[in-house]
């Protein structure tokens, strides 16, 4: 069972209001009063092992909020579904017996509830900084065919570069960079969207060299990126670690982001880069593409091998 925050006692300091007391003697010096909201740091963990399923952009607190009411609602008094967030609801508790209970108990408890919240929250930021990490400085090397071919590759359209490098053409989160597909892809610049040759090239999605070198890293251990199918050396990677048996449409699409990010000069994470492009946007673009079930069983076919 989960045990409840609202057992822990945090001892305050008695006030003194006699200027000339002595100074406590290191032994019996009165510690500093924990925040209110404040808690040992129990879910952390939880927030660690969690926090590569759900989306690297997932409000914890929106998350539970919304479950709470969902879940406590009387029928006939629910709220319209929010798939996104019933998702991610589900994800966030099913993993650890008693959770899902623990969390309806503290509904009406925001102050340990929001305790709760920040813990999962600092876990899950943690293990996105540590993939983020995992992948800024190795993605360069997985960028050839070859990883063996010296990284001087010639600019295939200047012009766009320069377009975009000037501002004259944006670069938003609803796009496709080449990254998404494989080395090697040609694309027909020049035809209309609507172009059977469009949705041959929309078919290659998500099985670029780069995406699937970096879930491995990722999940299975920087060792294992350019290496063949089910390769594992050392110690249980990230996947064995948080029990991950398949990915899924959140986690490819979590991969996809984690790449758009190392292969950009941003070191710190925000949710917009410049004016146009926004990250957040790019994970759901990601994930809507799975709307295609049957191409999204291939791909999490291709990924899980």
């Amino acid at each position: 069972m989960i045990a409840s925050l609202s057992d822990i006692h945090h001892p305050r300091p008695e006030s003194s209001d006699n200027d000339n007391d002595p100074e406590p003697t290191p032994s019996k010096k009165p510690k500093k009063a924990q925040a209110k909201d404040d808690a040992p740091d129990d879910y952390v963990g939880y927030g660690r092992i969690i926090g590569r399923h759900p989306g690297p952009f997932v409000n914890v607190a929106a998350v539970i909020e919304y479950g709470c009411k969902a879940d406590s609602a009387m029928s006939g008094d629910e709220e319209e579904t929010d798939e996104r967030l019933a998702e991610a609801w589900t994800i966030l508790w099913k993993k650890f017996p008693g959770f899902h209970e623990y969390l309806l108990s503290i509904s009406n408890k925001p102050v340990e509830r929001r305790a709760i919240e920040k813990q999962l929250t600092i876990g899950m930021e943690a293990v996105r900084s540590e993939d983020t990490s995992t992948l800024k400085t190795r993605i360069p090397a997985w960028l050839h065919v070859d990883p063996t071919t010296p990284l001087n590759p010639a600019l295939p359209n200047l012009t766009t570069y320069l377009e975009i490098a000037q501002g004259e053409k944006h670069v938003t989160g609803a796009q496709l960079p080449a990254f998404v597909f494989p080395l090697g892809q040609e694309f027909p610049i020049g035809e209309d969207l609507d172009h059977p040759a469009w949705e041959a090239v929309l078919d290659n999605a998500l099985k670029g060299e780069v995406l699937l070198r970096s879930g491995k890293a990722m999940y299975m251990g920087p060792n294992s990126a350019l290496e063949g199918e089910g390769f594992h050396k050392g110690r249980p990677g990230n996947a064995s670690v948080i029990g991950l048996i398949t990915f899924s449409r959140r986690t490819i699409a979590g991969v996809a982001t984690q790449v758009y990010f190392g292969l950009s000069s941003k070191q710190e994470w925000y949710k917009t880069d410049g004016d146009h492009f926004n990250y957040e946007e790019f994970f759901w673009t990601i994930y809507d593409l799975f709307d295609n079930e049957e191409w999204g069983e291939e791909i999490i076919c291709l990924w899980n091998q």
